[in-house]
């Protein structure tokens, strides 16, 4: 069965920024945090009574995919990363290939007010730079995986747009941090034929050596 592991990295920083606090005043509670892209266990919006987005409010965007450099190491079969194992039948090899690939991430952050804003802006820059990694676990064709992928090329940017506003008008301050997140890309491998005739010849080869042996002991 066919999976993808994109999803896998996606709730995974969406997970890693999923604990930001800040003070309404009232209480400390947790800015909301979603996915802008459809993920099987993406977070639901949080709305108010106008059907308007609940702030502050982070959104977790997958921007791009690109290779590594090593990607074009291993792009032949003689090097390519595999892990395989043989089925309950003994009779099929399945596993998975292994690819190394960059996925830039942005995180835009919107608030009401400057203070929530700096609040949160500090603290998602603290959890970027505080890790050099996101654990990621991944699931692909009975294959649990733990990846540690890399986080670099971190930037900032305020994106609010400081123009005259009346008093009658809210401000949304808006914040982008972005980052690439290096890990790997995983395809499911199937009825790899050369490893099984390996096996059959060393099965083989085994048997014979058995019979022989007890020849030799019936001698």
């Amino acid at each position: 069965m066919l999976s993808s592991v994109l999803r896998y990295y996606d709730e995974a920083v969406l997970n890693y920024y999923s604990n930001i606090q800040f003070d309404d005043g009232k209480e400390t509670r947790n800015a909301q945090t979603v996915l802008a892209i459809p993920s099987r266990k993406g977070a639901e919006l949080l709305l108010s009574n106008e059907v308007t987005p609940v702030l502050p409010m982070i959104v977790v965007t997958r921007q791009e995919i690109t290779p590594t450099p090593e990607t074009f190491l291993i792009k032949n079969q003689i090097t390519r990363p595999r892990i395989l194992n043989l089925n309950e039948n003994k009779n099929v090899y399945d596993g998975i290939e292994v690819m190394p690939y960059n996925m830039k991430y942005q995180l835009d952050f919107y608030s009401l007010q400057q203070e929530v804003h700096n609040i949160i802006l500090e603290q998602l820059l603290f959890l970027t730079y505080k890790k050099a990694y996101i654990k990621t676990l991944i699931e692909i064709n009975n294959h649990q995986i733990e990846v540690n992928a890399y986080i670099k090329d971190i930037n900032y940017s305020d994106s609010t747009t400081y123009v005259q506003i009346t008093d009658q008008s809210t401000r949304i301050f808006h914040g982008v941090i972005s980052f690439t997140l290096c890990g790997f890309l995983y395809n499911d491998k199937r009825a790899v034929s050369t490893v099984k005739e390996i096996n059959n010849s060393i099965s083989s080869t085994t048997e014979i050596l058995q019979e022989i042996k007890i020849e030799e002991e019936l001698n």
